[in-house]
């Protein structure tokens, strides 16, 4: 009998330990530093997140939602309360809030209208900040919970005074026409002379690139058939090198043929005006698509010392796979040295290194632990483990060597400084 009594006080206390773990998780962000070889948390302020969780705040894993010119952080607050008068429209928009944070003081510049979270870029070079939405053009449509149907690009254009901390709106430039298609999942990528590239796959198939020209002030389109099979390729991951080399790494979105999500990941390369394209990772043919639909949700594209880094992220078939484009040629590399249970996954250049910034779970959504690793010494240089269920994090580097992050989950937000 005491045996019985001491394996049930056992049980009792492990679920006691896992109860209070989660309630920490619900009212508390915890964060635990395990390794800080080369960064140590030095900072962290909470952000707040939309009012309805689903394609609120943490929606948009392909997009840029930090940038920073110096020390000053550029984000936004998204604002999707109008839900409750139904779903975003020209009338009834949601609100991008244009964020500055200085000293881990925020102050709101401007506002746009949106029917997703949007992008912002900086340019430290010429000063300028853009915030890139998806803005309603038009009625919404009721056949689906939270759906927009037309809606137009459109890009704020910024002067930031580095001295005096002014940023006065130059212009609000129209990118594309209003139309019905993938937009709201627009990612973006600068070059380093200001250029700028928008894209985004639109149903049935097609993958478009707008760019605009700093210089000359003014935008081009690129259009390319990515399949002949309807499914589309959204959520685009946009790596610049000039306005005639641009990279994306798009996540299929759906099929038509049997409206499966998220199964394989496709590379294009738009080099001198000439498009090519390849899927780097396929699971349509896997015994994991006989009974999921959504295997691959994370990727990343960034261009290091000339070279395209590509990664894609599948938690269900536990593993990352990560190639290198040059000279028009796919190299598979190793990625055996990442974080076991990688689920999201973000290059980063510091102080001229590339790294590869992760959020892995353990036991699913139960502990994930956000790492950065070396690539070129294929180690851990900083590891914390975080006491929420996070979804999806989004990273820039301050000043070449300090890190900052941004994290979202469905009821909190938290920004986090490393240095």
């Amino acid at each position: 009998m005491k045996r019985v009594l001491k394996v049930f006080l056992i049980i009792i206390i492990i679920l006691a330990t896992i109860i209070g773990v989660f309630l920490s998780a619900a009212f508390l962000t915890l964060n635990i530093e395990i390794n800080k070889d080369k960064f140590e948390l030095s900072a962290k302020k909470d952000m707040p997140v939309s009012e309805y969780d689903k394609n609120g705040s943490d929606w948009g894993h392909n997009q840029s939602k930090l940038a920073s010119i110096g020390d000053v952080i550029f984000t936004f607050h998204f604002d999707n309360s109008n839900l409750a008068n139904g779903n975003s429209s020209d009338t009834n928009p949601y609100y991008v809030n244009f964020i500055m944070i200085v000293d881990k003081e925020e102050y709101q510049f401007g506002i746009g209208n949106a029917n997703r979270p949007g992008n912002v870029l900086a340019d430290e070079v010429n000063n300028k900040v853009y915030y890139i939405l998806s803005e309603p053009a038009g009625p919404a449509s009721n056949d689906g919970y939270d759906f927009s149907s037309f809606s137009q690009t459109v890009m704020y254009e910024y002067d930031f005074n580095v001295d005096t901390l002014e940023i006065i709106l130059n212009e609000k430039h129209i990118v594309t026409p209003v139309s019905s298609d993938g937009k709201i999942r627009q990612g973006v990528d600068m070059d380093d002379s200001g250029n700028i590239a928008i894209a985004y796959g639109k149903y049935g198939g097609e993958m478009i690139i707008y760019t605009y020209n700093y210089s000359l002030r003014t935008f081009s389109e690129y259009t390319y058939q990515s399949n002949n099979d309807g499914d589309n390729l959204m959520y685009c991951n946009v790596a610049m090198l000039d306005l005639d080399h641009i990279y994306i790494l798009a996540e299929q979105d759906t099929s038509i043929e049997d409206q499966t999500f998220y199964q394989y990941v496709m590379f294009f390369a738009l080099e001198e005006g000439v498009w090519s394209s390849e899927i780097i990772v396929d699971y349509r043919d896997s015994d994991l698509a006989d009974k999921h639909s959504e295997i691959v949700i994370n990727s990343d594209i960034e261009i290091f010392d000339g070279v395209v880094h590509m990664a894609a992220t599948s938690q269900l078939a536990k593993e990352v796979t990560y190639y290198t484009y040059e000279l028009g040629e796919l190299i598979e590399q190793d990625t055996d040295y990442l974080p076991k249970g990688t689920g999201n996954i973000k290059f980063i250049e510091i102080d001229g290194e590339l790294f590869i910034a992760t959020m892995s779970f353990t036991l699913r959504a139960f502990l994930p632990t956000f790492s950065i690793t070396s690539v070129s010494e294929e180690n851990i240089v900083y590891k914390m483990i975080l006491v929420v269920n996070n979804r999806y994090f989004y990273v820039d580097v301050l000043n070449d060597n300090s890190v900052t992050l941004l994290i979202y989950s469905n009821s909190k937000g938290r920004l986090y400084t490393l240095e």
